[in-house]
């Protein structure tokens, strides 16, 4: 996979989550802040990553809560209590831990980890076509099936290859 591919990719993993953790926030509170925007992209960037390596669903949604809680722990601590931008503030919740995570908000991570993964899921796909589009192979587990022949590359691939080439040819 070129640079170029790398880049775009997480690229476009960093703004839908962005803006999937934004329009979240607006439904769910009504307001959100550019700060969570940020930390959305990076949320769902390592949520792709978790569902890549291929966990079972109960881990996968375990390690996706857990990773989510830790960055907004670490976000809350820069920007509410280090900056006192007062984004938000959960220290009227039970089990919480400074007023930047709590129990209930981990506990709903987990259960949204399950629509995040399959938003990454059909975003790899995405990407996966557009690579296959360049004629590159790519590392990701997930496409393993598509490799149906001995020389690993997929059907779909090779006859878009030849395609390419009678073009070429034709042009010429």
């Amino acid at each position: 996979m070129t640079l170029r591919l790398k880049i775009e990719r997480t690229a476009l993993f960093l703004f839908a989550g962005g803006i999937s953790y934004g329009l979240l926030e607006l439904l769910w509170r009504g307001r959100t802040h550019w700060t969570m925007l940020l930390l959305g992209g990076v949320c769902f960037l390592c949520i792709g990553t978790i569902r890549r390596k291929g966990f079972s669903l109960p881990l996968r949604s375990l390690l996706c809560a857990l990773i989510v809680t830790a960055l907004e722990f670490l976000t809350g601590c820069v920007v509410n209590l280090r900056l006192h931008w007062a984004v938000w503030d959960y220290s009227a919740n039970r089990f919480q831990l400074l007023g930047q995570v709590c129990a209930l908000y981990s506990f709903l991570w987990l259960l949204l980890s399950l629509p995040a993964c399959a938003l990454a899921k059909a975003l790899d796909r995405f990407c996966e076509r557009r690579f296959q589009a360049f004629g590159l192979r790519t590392r990701f587990p997930l496409f393993s099936a598509m490799r149906s022949r001995n020389d690993g590359t997929s059907s779909r691939r090779a006859s878009a290859g030849v395609n390419l080439r009678v073009r070429a040819t034709k042009m010429r």
